[in-house]
């Protein structure tokens, strides 16, 4: 979606791909929560939603067959159709709120809390203890410190997007730390 440095010195083809906020679907959170996104502004220039593209890709190379689609609608129902959790959930009952897989028939209310009273694997799940093993990047002599990347809380990630945002105002340089004092 963004042309970063990476793609600038490696990429060779790149797909107009659209933002979230300029096309509709679905969208499943950590929780299970499928819930429909809904385009909020036209897509931008010659971006398009990632279906149209990925149709246009199977249509160039004599797979349109399989990749008929017209809308994201008609995608998520083929995924229904295939994937028994999801079946009772509709874009119908995605416009009143979100629904949390397995929900198997459209009067299911969905499930809330998986695994309740047995696992995949029955009523009891096998644990096993894994042996510790250290690890072999230790501190010695040589390199006596240890470095970890870590977050911060104005950026995400590695800040590759945002810190090109006034967020940098906030925490304008990288800091190193060490045992919680900081070394800038």
């Amino acid at each position: 979606m963004f042309l970063n440095e990476t793609a600038r010195e490696f990429g060779t083809v790149f797909l107009p791909a659209a933002s979230s906020f300029e096309k509709d679907g679905t969208f499943m959170n950590a929780e299970r929560r499928i819930q429909r996104v809904r385009k909020a502004i036209e897509p931008v220039g010659a971006s398009r939603p990632d279906w149209e593209i990925i149709c246009d890709v199977a249509r160039a190379m004599g797979r349109s067959e399989s990749f008929h689609f017209k809308s994201a609608e008609e995608i998520w129902n083929e995924i229904r159709s295939v994937w028994k959790a999801g079946a009772g959930i509709s874009y119908e009952r995605l416009e009143r709120e979100g629904l949390q897989w397995p929900c198997p028939s459209e009067n299911h209310p969905g499930t809330q809390v998986l695994h309740a009273d047995t696992f995949p694997s029955g009523r009891r799940a096998g644990f096993r203890q894994i042996e510790y093993r250290p690890t072999g990047e230790t501190a010695d002599e040589e390199y006596p410190f240890t470095l970890i990347t870590g977050r911060t809380l104005y950026q995400f990630n590695a800040g590759t997007m945002t810190s090109r945002t006034g967020n940098n105002l906030l925490r304008p340089h990288d800091f190193l730390d060490d045992s919680g004092r900081e070394l800038a």
